[in-house]
C-alpha cells in the first residue's frame, strides 16, 4: 500500500504560501501509507516539469526550500506527491516514485502488479506500468489504447501522471485502490485518503466546496493550460479477460484438470472479520511464508509460472485465505519440478487484501522460490 497526494491551484500565477503548506502537510500526513520512499512531481506554467525522490520517509525528505520547491512557488501549476510502501523491487532512490519515461512522462502508482514482466523488464512493477500507460497515451485513439493496456493488468492500481506532450495530469484507478478528488475555493486537491486531504484543507483555511471518490475505470484529465480548473472525465470500458486455470493433481499425472473457479477453502476454517484481518496483515506483511506446491494453480507459462494456492500457508492454516504470486523459471527451476510432492513454495508477503465476499485474506507474494523439504504435513512449515 502506497499513498498519493496532489494539488492543482486554480490560479495560473504560481502557488500561494498556503497552497505550498498544504502540499507539505499532505505529503507528511500520508507517510502512514508508505514510509520507505518519497517523491514529488512539480509542473510548471511552460509545460516543463521536475522531479525529486529519495529512499526516505516524508519526515526526512528534503523538499521544502529546494530549487524545485522555489520554482514551483513562482511558476508552478501542480504538485504530485508519493509515499512508497515497498512491495516489488528493493528500496533505493532509483526505485522511488515517480518514474519518468522518455523525459516527457512522469507517473506515480499505488498498488502491486503480478504480471509486470509482461510489459517491461523492470525492477519495479510501477515503472513497467508507467512505460505501457505512456505508450497508450501517445496514441491518437488513446482511450482504446488505454483500455487495452489496463485490461492486461493483473493487480491493484491507482495511477497519477503528468503527460508533457498533452500538458495534462491523468488519473485512473481500479477497485483495489482508492483516490479522492476535492475542490476548495482556491484549489483542486486529491489523495488516497479523502478525509486526510479534507482535514488539511480546513486547517489551512481553504473551504471545501465538494468532494468525491473518483469512479473506478474512469480516466480523469486535468489540463495545465490557462483555465485549468475544468476536469475531463472519460469512462473506460475495460473488459478483463477470463483466466484459464489448470489445477494439476498431486504427482502431475494425466488426470484431466479441474477448471472450477478458484475459491478459498472454507471447511473447518474461520472467516475473517475486518478486525482479525488487520491483525493478520500486521503479523505476516513483509515476512516469509510457505505453502504446498500441489495447491498451486498454473495460469501462465513461458518464462514464469503464476498461480494461486487456495489453502496451506503454514502459519495461517486456520483462517480462510488464498495466496498468489509469480515464480520465474530460472536458476534451474523447471515446470516439471512443480509435480514433485515434496516441494514447497516460499516467498515474501508483498500485500494482504481483504476479500469481503468470502471474508478471507488474499495474500500477494514476491521473491518466490521452490524448496524441497522431503515429507510435508497437511499444513506445511519450513524453517
Amino acid at each position: 500500500m502506497c499513498g498519493i497526494v496532489g494539488i492543482i491551484p486554480k490560479s495560473v500565477a504560481g502557488f500561494s504560501i498556503s497552497q505550498q503548506k498544504m502540499f507539505y502537510q499532505m505529503l507528511l500526513a500520508d507517510v502512514f501509507r508508505g514510509r520507505d520512499a518519497t517523491g514529488v512531481i512539480g509542473i510548471m506554467r511552460d509545460g516543463s516539469f521536475g522531479i525529486q525522490k529519495a529512499a526516505d520517509d516524508a519526515y526526512n525528505f528534503d523538499f521544502e526550500g529546494t530549487p524545485l520547491d522555489k520554482k514551483i512557488y513562482m511558476d508552478g501549476t501542480a504538485l504530485i506527491g508519493h509515499n512508497r510502501a515497498l512491495t516489488i523491487g528493493v528500496n533505493s532512490d532509483e526505485n522511488a516514485h515517480p518514474f519518468v519515461v522518455d523525459d516527457t512522462f512522469a507517473m506515480v502508482h499505488n498498488g502491486t502488479l503480478r504480471n509486470h514482466k509482461q510489459f517491461a523488464d523492470t525492477k519495479v512493477d510501477s515503472e513497467a506500468l508507467a512505460i505501457v500507460i505512456k505508450k497508450a497515451m501517445d496514441q491518437e485513439d488513446y482511450k482504446s489504447a488505454l483500455e487495452e493496456t489496463l485490461a492486461k493488468v493483473d493487480g491493484a492500481y491507482c495511477c497519477v501522471w503528468f503527460d508533457q506532450k498533452r500538458n495534462e495530469i491523468g488519473m485512473v484507478r481500479n477497485s483495489q485502490r482508492p483516490m479522492y478528488l476535492l475542490e476548495t475555493d482556491d484549489s483542486l486537491l486529491f489523495g488516497s485518503e479523502g478525509r486526510m486531504v479534507e482535514w488539511i484543507a480546513e486547517r489551512n483555511g481553504d473551504k471545501l466546496k465538494q468532494g468525491q471518490e473518483i469512479p473506478v475505470n474512469t480516466l480523469f484529465q486535468f489540463s495545465m493550460e490557462k483555465g485549468k480548473g475544468a476536469v475531463k472525465k472519460t469512462f473506460l470500458s475495460i473488459k478483463l479477460p477470463q483466466p484459464v486455470t489448470i489445477i494439476y493433481p498431486t504427482g502431475g499425472n494425466n488426470t484431466p484438470p479441474n477448471t472450477a473457479p478458484i475459491k478459498p477453502v472454507t471447511e473447518g476454517k474461520k472467516p475473517l472479520s475486518k478486525n482479525a484481518f488487520k491483525h493478520l496483515r500486521a503479523s505476516i506483511f513483509r515476512k516469509e511464508i510457505s505453502f504446498l506446491v500441489e495447491d498451486y494453480v498454473d495460469t501462465a507459462g513461458g518464462f514464469y509460472v503464476m498461480g494461486v494456492s487456495v489453502d496451506g500457508a503454514y502459519d495461517i492454516c486456520e483462517v480462510v485465505h488464498r495466496v498468489d504470486g509469480m515464480l520465474p523459471l530460472s536458476a534451474g527451476v523447471k515446470e516439471v519440478d512443480f509435480f514433485c510432492p515434496d516441494m514447497v513454495l516460499k516467498g515474501i508477503v508483498a500485500d494482504v487484501i481483504y476479500e469481503k465476499d468470502t471474508k478471507s485474506a488474499h495474500i500477494v507474494m514476491e521473491n518466490m522460490k521452490l524448496v524441497s523439504v522431503g515429507v510435508v504435513n497437511e499444513c506445511p512449515f519450513v524453517h
